[in-house]
C-alpha cells in the first residue's frame, strides 16, 4: 500500500482531480476508476491508516516513477493530471485514445515493474507482450456484447505467462446470472478453434505473381514448393 511522501502531496488548493480535456470522453469511464483509485489514496494518508515511510519507501523505485511522470510531460499531449498523481503509487491506464508514445511509456513501466497496476481496455487483448500476476476483467462484457472465448484466452492468458512465472490468478466479476452463466458456459470452457486460409482465390494468384516478379523463386519446383508450404494447401490436403 502507498506510503504518505511530502513529495507526493497534491496542489496547495488540494482541488480534486480532473480528467484532462485532451482525452476522449468514451474512456471517462476508465478515468473515473482511476480518480476514485487515488482519492481512496489520499484518504488513508489524511487519516493515517497507511504503512509508515520507513516500512515501505522505496527511494530508488520513487525516482523512476518521477522519470516516468517526466517523460509523459514531454510526449507532445502533455501530462495527463490523473496519471500525474497515480504514477506515484505505482497505478496507470492504458487505452487506444493514447499516443503511441504515451503507450510505449506506460507499457515500459509495466513491464520494467516501476508499475504495478496497470487499468486498461481491450486494448491489451492483443499484440503486447505484457506479463502479469493477476487479470482482473471488472465485466465479461466489451461495450455491451460478451466476450468471446477467443479474446478472453488471450486477455487471461496475460497473467502466469511462461518464462516469467509459474502460475497467473484470473478474477472476472459477474453483476447477473446471464454474466455468470456466460462465464461458465463459453469463457471457462476448452478453446477450439478451426483454421482457415484467407490466401484463396485472387489472393493467391496475387501472392503468386508477386514472388515470381520479385524473383523469389526461378522455377517451376520452387513455385511448387512455396504453394506446399502455405496453409491453404495444407488445409486442403489433410481435407
Amino acid at each position: 500500500m502507498p506510503v504518505s511522501f511530502p513529495e507526493y502531496a497534491t496542489s496547495s488548493k488540494n482541488s480534486p482531480i480532473k480528467p484532462s480535456p485532451t482525452k476522449p470522453s468514451e474512456w471517462t469511464d476508465l478515468v473515473t476508476e482511476l480518480t476514485d483509485i487515488t482519492a481512496q489514496v489520499l484518504k488513508q494518508k489524511i487519516a493515517g491508516t497507511i504503512l509508515s515511510r520507513d516500512e515501505v519507501y522505496d527511494k530508488v523505485l520513487h525516482q523512476k516513477r518521477l522519470r516516468l511522470i517526466e517523460e509523459l510531460k514531454n510526449c507532445p499531449a502533455g501530462l495527463c493530471d490523473v496519471l500525474k498523481e497515480t504514477i506515484k503509487y505505482g497505478i496507470a491506464y492504458h487505452h487506444s485514445g493514447l499516443t503511441n508514445d504515451e503507450k510505449l511509456i506506460v507499457e515500459k513501466g509495466y513491464r520494467t515493474g516501476i508499475l504495478y497496476v496497470l487499468v486498461a481496455t481491450s486494448t491489451l487483448s492483443t499484440g503486447i507482450n505484457l506479463p502479469a500476476k493477476a487479470v482482473i476483467f471488472k465485466t465479461p462484457l466489451i461495450a455491451k456484447s460478451f466476450i468471446d472465448c477467443a479474446k478472453y484466452k488471450q486477455m487471461s492468458g496475460r497473467a502466469g505467462r511462461t518464462g516469467f512465472d509459474t502460475r497467473g490468478d484470473v478474477v472476472i466479476v459477474t453483476a447477473n446470472q446471464q454474466q455468470l452463466n456466460h462465464t461458465r458456459n463459453v469463457l471457462l470452457q476448452p478453446f477450439t478453434a478451426k483454421l482457415s486460409s484467407a490466401l484463396n482465390g485472387s489472393r493467391l494468384v496475387r501472392s503468386l505473381l508477386e514472388i515470381i516478379s520479385a524473383c523469389a523463386v526461378e522455377s517451376l519446383k520452387e513455385l511448387s514448393q512455396f504453394i506446399q508450404s502455405t496453409l491453404v494447401y495444407q488445409l486442403a490436403k489433410e481435407a
